[in-house]
């Protein structure tokens, strides 16, 4: 945000220029029913000089998202981006050794969505170096030994394959039918 009382962008009412932002304290509800919790934040929120219309913006959504993970105890927006940021992966690495995808990630560290309860604990224990660091290490330790690619390996865990060949012709053959009615 812009020094406090200077136009920063034009009204969406009118579409003057001259705009100034104040922090102002809200108070806004989240959830529904006897889930609802009332939640305050101190947002942004500007004024047209020309027409007098007053609004939020992007900016107070996104510290009005920070407050509600604040309030229910869980890592904020920026705190889940910094994690990811701070081995200098993007976000589809982090993916790949989280085993979180992508598109969950994308969306925490936009905001535009909030992670749950278990998830938020595994991004909290990813802060701690030695964290990430074991998950670097097992990856590295699972890519040098493959052994979901070795089929006897397979066989001796699953008894059920030892008879594999037999099995895929078995299936092959597998139709779907019409159950009794």
């Amino acid at each position: 945000m812009s020094e406090q009382g200077k136009a920063t962008e034009t009204c969406p009412a009118c579409g003057d220029g001259d705009v100034t932002f104040r922090d102002t304290t809200i108070s806004f509800p989240y959830l529904d029913g006897a889930n609802q919790v009332q939640i305050q934040a101190c947002v942004p929120q500007g004024q047209c000089a020309n027409c007098g219309f007053e609004f939020t913006d992007a900016r107070a959504e996104r510290i009005k998202h920070d407050a509600i993970c604040r309030h229910f105890g869980l890592l904020t927006s920026s705190e889940i981006e910094n994690r990811r940021r701070s081995w200098g992966m993007t976000r589809q690495r982090y993916a790949q050794l989280t085993k979180i995808g992508e598109a969950s990630l994308s969306r925490w560290e936009r905001g535009a969505s909030i992670q749950s309860g278990a998830l938020d604990q595994l991004m909290y224990l990813l802060g701690f170096a030695d964290n990430t660091q074991r998950l670097l290490d097992r990856e590295i330790s699972q890519s040098s030994n493959p052994a979901s690619d070795n089929l006897a390996d397979l066989t001796s865990r699953f008894p059920n394959l030892k008879n594999l060949d037999v099995k895929r012709v078995e299936a092959t053959h597998f139709r779907l039918r019409a159950g009794a009615r």
